[in-house]
């Protein structure tokens, strides 16, 4: 009986956390298939491309990230400014169009770039809750 060496999986873990590795490949999208920027989002986030894959593990990187998540929002020490796709996307969420979401993720990131992350004197726990008021203010 002959023993077979374990061969590397075909897939490789797919994961990217550099908004400029999602941007690059958002913008080559677009420009190949002519599609506009939320047909891509939406068609990447269907094939997971927000989260991470593993061929072939039990444990797939997406439930360790997500744990790490969670213990990212137990701690407030540990907040990480968002990225500005992820503030796009997240004010197209809640019902802005295309045009309107990338002016006020801007002006989300420069207003808050300017006070230090900070909401009054502390500093932000939660940006999809600064999010959330800064469109109700608007």
């Amino acid at each position: 009986m002959e023993l077979k060496p374990k061969e590397p999986p075909t897939k490789p873990i797919v994961g990217w956390r550099d908004s400029q590795d999602i941007h690059e490949a958002i913008s080559e999208i677009m420009e190949e298939t002519g599609a506009c920027i939320s047909d891509v989002k939406k068609a990447l986030i269907r094939i997971g491309i927000k989260g991470y894959k593993a061929a072939g593990n039990k444990q797939s990187k997406a439930v360790a990230v997500k744990k790490q998540d969670v213990s990212a929002k137990k701690a407030s020490s540990n907040f990480v400014k968002p990225s500005f796709m992820e503030l796009c996307y997240y004010f197209e969420d809640r019902g802005l169009t295309e045009e309107s979401a990338e002016y006020q993720a801007g002006a989300f990131i420069d207003y808050y770039n300017s006070n230090g992350w900070k909401v009054s004197k502390n500093p932000m726990k939660d940006w999809k809750a600064a999010v959330r008021n800064w469109i109700r203010r608007s």
